[in-house]
């Protein structure tokens, strides 16, 4: 390797050539490619087309953690960082994302280099680059480009301008894990662009910019990485002390009294794969055995449609460990499956009467239930909505906290209210609120949520209720 670094220090490339051909053993040197990159001489394209073509190591890293993707990226030359993709993708411990021991990514390269041309900025996009990775410093590749002052590269990295797609996504039935069409141009970009979410540690310390970028796009999360972001937004971090834990308190809830009534209400989401075989059904009475020991008081029906639901797109692990921090003061699941709801059932019609007051007026004329509503509430939307409706509920529930689901109410309310007028009984209007319910797609989550809720308003009732609590 010696005397190739010598060659190419002084850039003849016979003697690049003759080596090569000479000593096979080269091929496999992980630092070839790294060496040949510092080779600037326009034969340079042809000899790595020859080397690349006879499968050289081209997703190694060096002693300062850089790929050749790395290095060619900062060299802007779009020809090799093209063939060097092309090469890499064959490989299946290739990963465009792959930072050095800076934190950065060939993106990151890319928008540093001097040269304002955003060719091999786009070209890294395109083959599924992520704009929002950070680096060591904080900084992502927009940051440098906006330094550097090169807007062409900084409008095709800014999280902010991200362009809308019309097209449309495609499920099973309960399908929650399906990705974006093969075909997409959106799909790498955007599960790409949520993947960050998944460094350990780092939601905790996000950005206000990527925690406008979450928001923005909460209600089209890609189901490929959603797992990971229901874990980030919860602060989960699955462990094996966990697991044993909940372990230790199944065995202990499956000596009390409670465990038949709990294998009664195991009969969730019976068509999704999660449940299709039996040891489905024994992970989901782990979980709800678990932590009814934990909470003492609930539910069991509810507890057990909601930990389906979460294993219909988490692991059992993951899962338990979700339903766990629910009990946090942000998501109070505990005021949804205790048997009393006392927060929803005091809070909730009062809403309803100021923000929705002529229908809650024509509900009232016809001998309509106002406690049929806090059952949305006591099982967390899953017996209101279709199933993949109920997922972008959760996906807002568990970015946003519990206030969020108040506001998805009264919008469903504002929703139904047009065909809820002309009923002319309760039974009419139960008809009404299933038939439309049932017919909701996914999609609408995002006119559930378009609206803000009045914190103060909220506020206000939550401490009347307070009050009457003490009285």
């Amino acid at each position: 390797m010696q005397q190739l670094v010598h060659a190419i220090e002084k850039s003849d490339g016979s003697q690049i050539r003759a080596l090569l051909q000479k000593n096979h053993t080269l091929l496999q040197d992980p630092d070839l490619l790294h060496n040949l990159l510092t080779f600037h001489n326009y034969e340079l394209v042809e000899i790595l087309h020859a080397v690349l073509s006879t499968g050289c190591p081209c997703v190694s890293q060096n002693d300062n953690g850089e790929t050749p993707l790395h290095i060619a990226s900062g060299q802007n030359n779009l020809v090799i960082v093209e063939l060097l993709i092309d090469s890499s993708q064959k490989d299946p411990h290739f990963d465009i994302n792959a930072t050095d021991n800076h934190g950065q990514t060939s993106l990151h390269r890319a928008a540093k280099t001097t040269c304002s041309d955003p060719s091999i900025v786009k070209c890294l996009i395109d083959h599924g680059a992520s704009i929002v990775s950070i680096d060591h410093t904080g900084k992502t590749a927009f940051d440098y480009a906006e330094e550097n002052k090169h807007y062409a590269k900084a409008q095709l990295l800014n999280i902010d301008e991200e362009i809308e797609s019309k097209e449309q996504h495609y499920y099973n039935a309960y399908g929650y894990e399906i990705p974006y069409p093969e075909t997409s141009p959106r799909k790498e970009r955007h599960s790409d662009n949520v993947k960050w979410l998944v460094t350990v540690g780092h939601w905790k310390v996000a950005t206000l910019k990527e925690q406008k970028w979450v928001k923005k796009h909460i209600t089209m999360l890609n189901p490929q990485v959603r797992p990971k972001i229901w874990e980030c937004f919860t602060g989960v971090i699955p462990s094996s002390a966990n697991r044993e834990e909940m372990m230790k308190l199944y065995a202990v809830g499956c000596q009390g009294k409670g465990i038949k009534e709990v294998r009664k209400g195991l009969n969730v989401f019976p068509d999704h794969k999660a449940f299709i075989e039996m040891k489905g059904k024994y992970r989901l009475e782990r979980m709800v055995v678990a932590f009814l020991e934990v909470q003492k008081k609930s539910v069991i029906s509810s507890v057990c449609k909601i930990a389906g639901m979460l294993l219909c797109v988490v692991g059992e692990d993951s899962g338990f460990d979700i339903l766990m921090q629910l009990k946090s003061e942000k998501y109070a699941i505990s005021e949804f499956i205790d048997s009393n709801a006392p927060e929803a059932i005091y809070i909730f019609p009062r809403m309803f009467k100021l923000e929705v007051c002529q229908l809650y007026d024509k509900l009232c004329s016809i001998g309509f239930e106002m406690n049929y509503f806090v059952t949305w509430f006591a099982d967390l939307f899953i017996d209101v909505f279709p199933p993949l409706l109920t997922i972008r509920v959760w996906d807002c529930y568990l970015y946003e906290g519990k206030d969020v689901l108040y506001l998805i109410a009264i919008n469903y309310l504002k929703l139904l209210k047009p065909d809820l007028m002309k009923a002319n009984t309760a039974e009419e209007a139960y008809g009404i609120i299933d038939s439309i319910s049932a017919k909701l797609l996914d999609s609408a989550i995002a006119n559930l949520t378009k609206d803000k809720i009045d914190k103060t308003m909220l506020e206000t009732l939550r401490n009347g209720m307070k009050k009457k609590e003490q009285n």
